[in-house]
């Protein structure tokens, strides 16, 4: 199957470079348009021959050419090409920072013929926008599914891995840090920049992984950290969330003193810890790669 993708392949570590990859390896073509630097006209011309069109959106970055977007779109549907966009990101209740709920069904990345996002929780919103929603929740690389190396400069009791700094509609997540900074001291430490099997190297150096995400307590969403950390071989303690499969810890979504609680209690219990860590890295493996599920959306979309 020939597939065309338009997105951001600057980097190895974006979602689509991962996407990307994930695709060949299941014996595809991919034609790979770098979204702010492509046109129209070029998406339409690879096109030719093609089956599917993946669109991955970012927030800001223009598709050039003498074409619109829509009527891109529309050439596309008219030769027989299925168009499709996955996505990670919340957008209902977001839009102090990018405006990005204003753009749910506007933008023409919305117009695509199958919308899939790690959103289950507002499909009545969806429809009411003209979305054609379909919720998958995220995954992680196949390729990044392994243990790192302990590494004694990256060593913590107590570690969350990420941006601190996060929508002013979700609070939380600042208060968090600074109520774990309070609480640990030096046995808490933040990481940024980690990437690939850095990151891999840093979960298997770390404890205990504190997790969160953007409305932590909504049903059916998660965000990526959940996959990644577990099926990169760390030890996570996440939000309780309706809907989540993956066997990891949990804690009351947005009580910190539950998390200090359960963080306390697998801090000392070695065995325990290291066996939920391990329950969890087999079923990422198993049921949550990016592999499993972009077959997933060549099912729901008649492949």
């Amino acid at each position: 199957m020939k597939i065309v993708f338009i997105g951001n392949f600057q980097v190895p570590y974006s979602t689509e470079s991962h996407h990307k990859w994930t695709w060949e390896k299941m014996g595809h073509e991919v034609v790979a348009l770098q979204e702010q630097t492509t046109t129209t006209e070029a998406v339409l011309a690879s096109c030719q021959g093609a089956q599917v069109l993946q669109w991955t959106h970012t927030h800001s970055w223009p598709l050039g050419g003498r074409m619109s977007p829509e009527e891109m779109l529309v050439r596309v549907k008219l030769a027989g090409v299925v168009s499709f966009s996955y996505h990670l990101d919340v957008y209902f209740g977001l839009n102090t920072l990018d405006q990005r709920a204003n753009r749910v069904g506007n933008h023409a990345s919305w117009k695509v013929d199958h919308f899939f996002s790690t959103d289950g929780a507002h499909e009545a919103e969806y429809a009411a926008k003209g979305v054609n929603h379909h919720y998958l929740p995220p995954g992680v690389v196949e390729y990044g599914c392994f243990k790192g190396d302990f590494t004694p400069a990256l060593a913590s009791d107590i570690g969350f891995v990420g941006s601190t700094g996060y929508h002013p509609e979700y609070p939380y997540r600042t208060r968090m840090v600074n109520e774990l900074k309070a609480r640990y001291g030096n046995q808490f430490r933040v990481y940024t920049g980690m990437r690939e099997a850095a990151l891999n190297n840093t979960y298997a150096s770390i404890k205990v992984v504190v997790g969160d995400h953007c409305f932590a307590g909504m049903p059916h969403y998660w965000s990526d950290r959940l996959p990644e950390t577990c099926g990169r071989g760390g030890f996570l303690i996440y939000p309780r969330t309706e809907g989540m499969t993956i066997p990891t810890a949990t804690y009351k979504p947005q009580d910190s003193r539950d998390l200090f609680d359960k963080i306390d209690f697998y801090l000392a219990q070695d065995e325990e810890r290291i066996a939920i860590r391990d329950l969890a890295f087999d079923c990422v493996k198993a049921n949550d790669t990016y592999t499993q599920r972009l077959q997933e959306i060549l099912r729901i979309m008649g492949f």
